[in-house]
């Protein structure tokens, strides 16, 4: 039973990741970016906000947002990571 169980819940996240285009779409327009980097953008956050709910509890009350993940980019190791946190936080600026 358990694994018929956990076998539904990777078939239903599966089914969730598909149609998260729909989602990501939707963030790039609400938070104003524009073309191919805005894409990345977005999807490096999704990255993020998913390993942190693994890390975590997923039900847990902490948020994840677009600005959390900018500020913690700009603490990492990785030039690229800085580059697009500061890139996010501008536009936000603008």
């Amino acid at each position: 039973m358990m694994v018929l169980g956990q076998g539904i819940l990777y078939i239903v996240a599966g089914i969730f990741e598909i149609f998260s285009f729909i989602l990501r779409r939707s963030l790039i327009r609400r938070a104003g970016f524009r073309g191919l980097p805005g894409v990345e953008y977005v999807n490096l956050y999704y990255t993020y906000a998913f390993n942190r709910c693994m890390e975590r509890a997923m039900l847990a009350q902490e948020k994840t947002s677009l600005v959390i993940f900018a500020m913690d980019s700009l603490k990492s190791d990785s030039r690229k990571m800085k580059l697009y946190g500061l890139k996010i936080l501008h536009s936000f600026l603008k």
